[in-house]
Formats: structure tokens, sequence, C-alpha cells
């Protein structure tokens, strides 16, 4: 039993507050949650899965770098 990737973001932002966050997911319902909205995180962050173009992929984590 392990942790979910949006406890994980909140425990990783505890200790690192300034951290870029993507959420790659192959959920098309997924959208970032309350908790995660209230650490400043919006569903800009989210990128899904499959990802047909690794040049999207790849500007979206250069933009999240940058930011």
């Amino acid at each position: 039993a392990g942790k979910s990737g949006n406890r994980l973001i909140v425990d990783a932002l505890g200790l690192q507050p300034r951290l870029k966050v993507l959420i790659h997911t192959g959920s098309i319902d997924y959208s970032v949650p309350d908790e995660l909205r209230q650490l400043g995180l919006s569903d800009d962050c989210i990128v899904r899965k499959p990802q047909p173009d690794l040049m999207q992929f790849e500007k979206r984590l250069a933009q999240a770098l940058e930011s």
C-alpha cells in the first residue's frame, strides 16, 4: 500500500515548496483536487497519456521549468 500521486505531491511540496509539478496521467477524468489547488496547482499542470507528440511533451516540461 503506497502513496497516491496526490499525497506524494502534497508531501513533496511540504519539503520543497518551490518544486515544479507536472502530473502525467492516463485518466481522462482527472482534474487537480482542491487539496492541490490550495497549494497553487491548477489543471494546467496535467499532461495526459498517451502523449503522441513528444515535442509537445518536451515543450510542457520546458514551460514548467521556466515558470
